[in-house]
């Protein structure tokens, strides 16, 4: 019964797919007449503000939106593609880490700090949990958000890490996997996908690292894995003549 009270509260409390953003070529925040429909993110050549190009699920139309409506278009492709339960408990998370660093600093924190700490967060848990897959991911957008804050050696640190495991074959071997399909790493699985090389190129081309560069962090990102026994089937040596191969980048 409670159970049933639980799931009815949840889906009593789920908000519906709504209209939001702007759908015509005015600016979300003066409306000022643009001259055409951005195609991405631009600034608004009056008031200056960013405005921000999104898919809209209710209907799928592009629309227009401020920075502070992106976090609702999060949540209505949330509900949109079913996850929305997971959605409101992120956010919930989110919300206690920034309390958190709230006290801690004495003033509102800066929302970098707030996702880095999500992400340091996740790569423990899915560390704990052989989550290997998601732990490549998570180590993804730990490289995006350096990448756009112009740290470019990080970033490329942890795409070094990306890519090491992506050469091996990561899987997730969580408690809920059967034991026969239990493995950390499967070979035959292993791929490294067009978009990640051209991540890894961009990312070293903006930090103006050369081929020798690279395969010094590469070497120096995975010591730590290799060294703690991961049980990775491939070498950093091997796993670096898979990858240079792939990369067009200055010796």
């Amino acid at each position: 019964m409670k159970f049933l009270q639980k799931i009815t509260k949840l889906f009593q409390n789920k908000p519906n797919l709504i209209k939001f953003g702007q759908t015509s070529t005015i600016c979300p925040y003066c409306e000022t007449n643009l001259p055409k429909f951005p195609g991405r993110k631009t600034k608004c050549k009056s008031c200056t503000n960013f405005i921000y190009v999104r898919t809209r699920p209710l209907d799928s139309k592009k629309i227009l939106l401020r920075d502070n409506e992106l976090l609702l278009c999060e949540e209505q492709w949330s509900i949109k593609n079913g996850v929305w339960e997971e959605f409101r408990a992120q956010q919930n998370e989110i919300e206690e880490i920034r309390e958190q660093k709230r006290r801690a600093y004495g003033f509102e924190p800066p929302e970098g700090d707030v996702q880095w700490a999500l992400l340091n967060k996740r790569s423990i848990e899915y560390a704990t949990g052989r989550q290997w897959g998601l732990y490549r991911n998570n180590q993804f957008h730990m490289a995006e958000q350096l990448s756009a804050e112009g740290k470019y050696l990080q970033a490329l640190h942890h795409l070094s890490v990306v890519m090491m495991f992506d050469v091996n074959g990561a899987m997730n071997c969580g408690e809920n996997v059967p034991k026969e399909f239990q493995q950390d790493w499967n070979l035959d699985l292993a791929i490294l996908a067009p978009g990640i090389i051209s991540r890894y190129e961009n990312i070293a081309v903006s930090g103006e690292f050369d081929s020798n560069k690279c395969r010094q962090i590469f070497s120096e990102a995975n010591k730590p894995y290799v060294d703690g026994g991961y049980n990775m089937p491939l070498s950093i040596d091997e796993a670096w003549d898979k990858v240079k191969v792939e990369l067009s980048l200055k010796s």
